[in-house]
């Protein structure tokens, strides 16, 4: 009789690529994570990993996650997950977790389209995305603070890719074709752009000075009425992420990392052995810059990158 071949079982797909990610006041990484077994099908699904390095843990949501940050209310700190279609998930570190809905938020009749970033601003959290929609949450419900600035409902091309601020009268937000608004605290004031390229990220670092980055490996920086390119010819793929980090500018995209060294844009080394693409950078205690990238997940302590690798993805 003819030999018959064992079977080879094979483990199911347990990896993930990372979308977002946020510091912890305890220096406890969170990330945004799509499955990868899930690639190139319908399935709207989110797992949000928490980390200390040492430990990891992680929750599931029913719907595409986008962007992530933390909160500190009386003492108790929770995370919080922003679906696009306007889901916001908040996991507290003491309690069951709770789901909202942004009602203007999502497809379909009446709704403004996805929304893109979540950040918390001097406290508040703030929402930003399709059409310029901007939501502040306020007593449990999400308020339109966009008056002046928000597009018709049938929009297209217009789109708000990230928020930041110092405090609440004084933010910055930046999308698509190179559109940069500042907010007072009472109006929103379109800023004569230095590009028209999209810029994907805005990170204020002081009340002079913002950073955004975006497609083509563009940096702009400046405030109020002045702001300037910066640009690599050499460092020209897409940039996703900006960040300060122990008085430098970093920023980050699939050609890799790099520093704003006055007006250049320096490639960084890692000293990994191999260029590593990112997407997000966030900075936290203690005393950490984090690049998330889709594979990859780099921690930085001021001199030496290591390369983290999460469990599910071994």
């Amino acid at each position: 009789m003819p030999r018959t071949k064992k079977r080879e079982m094979r483990s199911p797909d347990k990896s993930h690529y990372f979308i977002d990610g946020t510091v912890g006041r305890s220096g406890t990484l969170g990330l945004v994570a799509y499955p990868n077994a899930l690639k190139g099908t319908d399935t709207e699904f989110t797992t949000f990993y928490m980390t200390n390095i040492k430990r990891w843990g992680h929750q599931t949501c029913n719907f595409d996650g986008r962007s992530t940050t933390g909160t500190l209310e009386d003492g108790r700190g929770s995370w919080w997950v922003l679906g696009k279609r306007g889901e916001v998930m908040e996991m507290p570190a003491v309690g069951e977790n709770v789901q909202s809905q942004i009602t203007d938020a999502g497809t379909g009749r009446g709704r403004y389209g996805y929304v893109n970033k979540i950040a918390n601003i001097a406290g508040s959290l703030y929402v930003c995305g399709y059409a310029r929609q901007v939501y502040r949450r306020e007593v449990g419900a999400w308020v339109h603070v966009d008056q002046g600035m928000i597009a018709d409902v049938n929009a297209t091309g217009i789109s708000l890719e990230s928020i930041d601020g110092l405090d609440e009268s004084n933010m910055y937000a930046v999308g698509l074709k190179g559109e940069i608004w500042h907010f007072d605290g009472r109006t929103w004031t379109p800023v004569d752009s230095p590009t028209n390229v999209h810029l994907f990220e805005v990170h204020c670092v002081n009340a002079e000075l913002v950073y955004a980055c975006g497609k083509d490996g563009v940096v702009v920086r400046g405030s109020g009425s002045r702001w300037e390119v910066l640009q690599n010819p050499d460092f020209n793929q897409d940039l996703w992420g900006v960040c300060a980090f122990e008085g430098e500018i970093y920023v980050a995209g699939f050609g890799g990392l790099a520093r704003v060294d006055g007006t250049d844009i320096v490639p960084l080394d890692t000293g990994l052995g191999r260029k590593i693409p990112g997407y997000r950078l966030r900075a936290g205690p203690p005393g950490v810059l984090w690049s998330i990238g889709n594979d990859d997940i780099l921690r930085f302590d001021g001199s030496k990158w290591e390369e983290v690798i999460c469990p599910d993805n071994k």
